[in-house]
């Protein structure tokens, strides 16, 4: 008796040490899927940033502008094709690659990975439109956004799983598509998709 409760014991620690070891400590994370209405008036550009260096808004305006690596440069056209392919099935036109849309979309997301935060807004209070607006790119129709997927594959299952997510991916009235990738300081990747009428 004695024996099998302490063998009891020994499997009960084991599989707890087991438990612990395989937890993801980064789960991946999408957020809320957003879109532009067709209707939505175009958004005031964003206000000047404070020149006090002692602001971070201030410090990451400096910035010069990121640029993904040759590795998350083919993720991202993985999941240009992978869109374009989900959007077949949904009898939308394929999304052209534009390079303003991606250069904002890099932006985005290596501030979320800088930052370490996850939301279409920045922390000084700028949206999806005002970032594509103020790179001079006139209609975006919609952002997804995610963290810690490991490849394109994943992140697309991750959004086409969620409603609001598959509706920004296909939305007929979007042809272009920008995809941003980029990586925090432990390599947790940070994923943008911003589109555009």
């Amino acid at each position: 008796m004695k024996l099998a409760l302490r063998t009891m014991i020994v499997l009960s620690l084991i599989m707890v040490a087991l438990a612990i070891s395989w937890y993801p400590w980064r789960e991946p994370d999408i957020d809320t899927g957003i879109s532009q209405p067709a209707t939505a008036p175009e958004p005031p550009a964003p206000a000047p940033l404070p020149s006090d260096r002692s602001d971070p808004r201030a410090d990451r305006s400096r910035r010069p502008a990121p640029a993904m690596s040759a590795a998350d440069r083919a993720l991202a056209a993985q999941v240009v094709a992978l869109v374009n392919a989900e959007r077949t099935r949904s009898r939308c036109p394929a999304v052209r690659v534009d390079a303003t849309l991606t250069a904002v979309a890099v932006g985005h997301s290596a501030d979320m990975a800088s930052l370490g935060y996850l939301s279409h807004n920045s922390p000084d209070g700028v949206d999806p439109w005002q970032r594509a607006h103020a790179a001079g790119y006139a209609k975006p129709t919609g952002e997804n956004i995610a963290i810690g997927y490991p490849n394109a594959k994943a992140v697309m299952g991750g959004w086409t799983s969620s409603t609001g997510h598959r509706a920004t991916i296909v939305d007929c009235k979007s042809r272009a598509l920008g995809v941003g990738v980029a990586r925090s300081a432990d390599g947790t990747p940070y994923w943008t998709q911003l589109f555009g009428a």
